[in-house]
């Protein structure tokens, strides 16, 4: 456990100097295993937390994601599901929640729903919101 931290800070830590402040604020792992998905969590930054509730289900099923206040610097936060682990956002990813409103800079319990097609795999989830500002979400 002690070294996949150490290894997530130092992942972290590249990840955040290469593409800049608003690139990466946290971690957390969807990892699909037939049929269950699972989630562990590790932060890159103290001020910005997300959580996502349960840590263990199946696809299509529905998974509760909220976040930190300060979080964000937008009005509104779209939330997607990605096979890409890139601090972007594809045509191939799944929107899953859009124009969740902000308060304070965060959001708390937004349902969304795992797709029931989705393939055993490693997933990505992250959120966007209208300045930009992205979330990424990594298998640890």
């Amino acid at each position: 456990m002690l070294y996949a931290l150490k290894r997530v800070k130092k992942v972290s830590k590249k990840f955040y100097e290469k593409y800049g402040v608003s690139a990466l604020l946290v971690l957390l792992a969807l990892s699909v295993v037939a049929p269950f998905v699972a989630l562990s969590q590790a932060t890159a930054t103290s001020k910005a937390s997300l959580t996502v509730n349960p840590t263990t289900f199946a696809p299509g099923t529905a998974v509760l994601v909220s976040s930190s206040s300060g979080a964000f610097t937008g009005q509104v936060v779209n939330i997607y599901l990605s096979s890409s682990p890139l601090a972007t956002i594809s045509s191939s990813d799944v929107l899953l929640a859009s124009n969740v409103p902000l308060t304070n800079g965060g959001f708390s319990n937004v349902n969304v729903t795992i797709p029931s097609s989705t393939a055993v795999g490693t997933y990505y989830i992250k959120a966007t919101d209208d300045n930009g500002e992205l979330w990424l979400f990594q298998r640890l």
